[in-house]
């Protein structure tokens, strides 16, 4: 088993995504998940029984392993932080650990991973789909979170600006998912079928609400990491050290 460390970007990463689902309550978004179109990690959280879901999309990754872990960080942007007293260090960055996953099945490809699923509620909007919408089968976006709840880029700007939903258009939202098509089809994406790590209180490794108990300062997390890794967070994440997994999801989840 490895244990690999990844970030995404959740409605917290930015003050002005932030500021967009603070106006907009009634859309009841899920600020601690990935924020695009095809949400991926996809971190089930509207099912009891819970299948989350590593596609590939965002980071094009291919290959995983079962059995290995993966500890799920998002940044948390600096002035949310702040008006939350959740700050540590006004140097540093500062993260939430959100999700522990250990992949338990692999799939050859998205189209094999949806087949495994029924029509359900998996995303805030639609209220159902086919299958998450971190895979695609359809050059459609049939089973994409729906624009009003998800942060796409510009199609003007060539995917360069990252737009709310307040400031994006149909178009912007159908470009970001045809970038994840092309990826997808690029790149053959592989599935990965994962379950959540059970803390020693019975309960899942996954934080719905944002608490101070699981902010975490890049300082403090270097402690957890191997000596022997890339020194920098980059596309295919941070090895931790397995004699620290425990410690670290005991302290912060």
């Amino acid at each position: 088993m490895r244990t690999i460390c990844l970030t995404f970007e959740s409605w917290y990463s930015k003050y002005e995504w932030y500021e967009y689902s603070n106006k907009n309550k009634y859309l009841e978004i899920p600020m601690l998940t990935d924020r695009s179109p095809c949400s991926d990690p996809f971190f089930d959280i509207y099912s009891n029984n819970k299948r989350p879901l590593l596609s590939g999309l965002c980071r094009a990754k291919k290959h995983y392993t079962i059995g290995d872990r993966y500890v799920y960080i998002t940044k948390i942007n600096k002035r949310i932080c702040k008006e939350k007293g959740f700050i540590k260090n006004p140097s540093e960055i500062h993260y939430c650990l959100v999700a522990s996953l250990i992949v338990k099945k692999t799939f050859d490809s998205h189209e094999l991973a949806a087949e495994s699923f029924k029509k359900s509620k998996f995303t805030v909007h639609p209220e159902e789909t086919n299958h998450p919408p971190n895979l695609i089968t359809s050059d459609l976006p049939e089973c994409a979170i729906s624009k009003d709840y998800c942060i796409v880029v510009s199609k003007a700007k060539k995917g360069k600006q990252q737009l709310a939903p307040d400031k994006a258009t149909i178009e912007d939202w159908k470009y970001q998912y045809h970038l994840y098509d092309n990826r997808k089809k690029k790149k053959n994406l592989r599935v990965a079928e994962c379950e959540y790590e059970i803390l020693k209180n019975g309960k899942y490794a996954l934080i719905q609400n944002l608490n101070k108990k699981h902010i975490i300062t890049e300082s403090e997390l270097q402690f957890f990491y191997e000596k022997s890794d890339s020194p920098k967070m980059n596309t295919m994440g941070r090895k931790i050290n397995e004699s620290k997994v425990q410690d670290l999801l005991t302290n912060f989840f």
